[in-house]
């Protein structure tokens, strides 16, 4: 009960002991008595149920100890300086306070009065949260972030896609479970997660909706398959603008290559260099020895720098002078009818084309021949007076009798320098 009610009862009790109210003053006395204690009872009674300060005498609402009502005025608490609130003894818990420095706001105590813990505000979500206000941005200040999750096994865990750029379109056909691209999620990156042999535990990358390249449980990748099979699979053209190099094999068109370049059927349209970097002055630079099984054909001249050899070492060897050398064919016809000892000379055969020296090799063959007496054997054929353009042949029956032949053909061939 108030001092001043307190005083006004022992007034009153002490005039009614010693006599000294008249009735008249008794009645008036009496009367602001009960008013007094009145306003006392209703006083008490408002603490007790909440205070409300409005201006339309509205009673408080009954969950609140103090219920301020205004719509053009505010609340004012305690303002002070960071080392003032510092200085407060023994804060209770729940404590609040305006700093006005070293950034200022709103702080609560959520510590204890002997070990007070100051937070400010809206800088977490309460007493115990790990998300901290920097700036205009939040960080996590411990333990592992779950999205769709609520037992996130990294720093980062998100049980569901994961979208960047989402106000840019790009397509049709919206990808899920994926960290995704676009307005319409249609290009990312997604987990494989099919039971496709070895491409499950796989990653995809899709554009469009599609997908385009492939990263197997293994390694394997694949640009147009879904199932590589080898370290770079591809399915569908490939261009490459560079050198390819390969420290083993290389197929082209062969899934097991046994060749360090092996081709089912290939084809370059500019400089193939193995062994080596390729000369500007070649199509096929090679360095070391090749095989070629099968038939080779070469449209043009076949030069080499050393001895052209066949099957077991045999062929062409190049001769030391420097000397190049070529084969020409050529052929003639005649008739004789000479007796035995007997014989002609054919007189100058052109070869065809022009060697720069003489021949150094001239053979001839009868191909056929025909006639009336005599045996094919008794003919003998000889090549003389060469020159780098033509050779003379003398004709000679070598038998013991008369050789009577009307049509014979010889195929003749000139090997002599180039």
């Amino acid at each position: 009960m108030n001092p001043p009610f307190t005083d006004l009862i022992d007034k009153y009790r002490n005039c009614i002991t010693k006599n000294q109210l008249k009735h008249t003053d008794m009645k008036n006395h009496i009367s602001a008595f009960l008013i007094a204690l009145s306003i006392l009872y209703t006083q008490n009674q408002a603490f007790t149920q909440g205070v409300a300060i409005n201006a339309g005498n509205i009673p408080p609402d009954p969950s609140a100890m103090l219920d301020v009502q205004s719509t053009d005025k505010g609340i004012l608490i305690p303002r002070m300086t960071l080392s003032q609130r510092d200085g407060i003894i023994n804060p209770a818990n729940g404590l609040i306070i305006y700093q006005t420095d070293n950034t200022p706001g709103f702080y609560f105590n959520s510590g204890t009065p002997s070990t007070p813990s100051w937070q400010m505000v809206g800088s977490n979500a309460g007493a115990g949260s790990q998300w901290i206000n920097n700036g205009s941005g939040i960080h996590y200040s411990d333990g592992n972030v779950g999205i769709g999750t609520d037992n996130p096994v990294s720093m980062l865990s998100v049980n569901a896609g994961i979208n960047v750029d989402q106000s840019d379109s790009n397509g049709f056909g919206s990808l899920a479970s994926a960290l995704t691209f676009g307005q319409n999620k249609r290009v990312g990156i997604a987990s494989n997660r099919s039971n496709q042999g070895n491409v499950q535990k796989g990653l995809d990358l899709y554009t469009g909706s599609l997908r385009r390249l492939s990263i197997d449980s293994t390694g394997n990748v694949g640009i147009g398959t879904t199932s590589p099979q080898y370290r770079l699979d591809v399915s569908g053209t490939a261009r490459f603008n560079n050198i390819i190099y390969a420290t083993y094999r290389l197929g082209i068109g062969i899934p097991d290559p046994t060749y360090p370049l092996h081709t089912s059927t290939g084809y370059f349209n500019t400089r193939v260099g193995i062994g080596t970097i390729p000369n500007s002055s070649y199509a096929l630079d090679l360095s070391g020895s090749s095989r070629f099984q099968g038939n080779m054909r070469v449209t043009g001249n076949l030069t080499t720098e050393g001895n052209l050899l066949v099957q077991n070492n045999r062929g062409i060897v190049r001769s030391n002078s420097g000397t190049q050398y070529k084969i020409v064919p050529f052929s003639f016809t005649f008739s004789i009818n000479a007796g035995a000892g007997v014989g002609f000379e054919s007189g100058a055969i052109s070869y065809g084309e022009t060697f720069s020296g003489t021949p150094r090799v001239i053979v001839a063959q009868i191909t056929t021949a025909s006639g009336t007496s005599g045996y094919l054997g008794w003919l003998n054929i000889i090549p003389w007076a060469s020159n780098s353009s033509s050779t003379s042949f003398y004709v000679t029956n070598v038998g013991t009798g008369t050789l009577n032949l009307s049509t014979v053909t010889v195929a003749c061939l000139a090997i002599g320098p180039q």
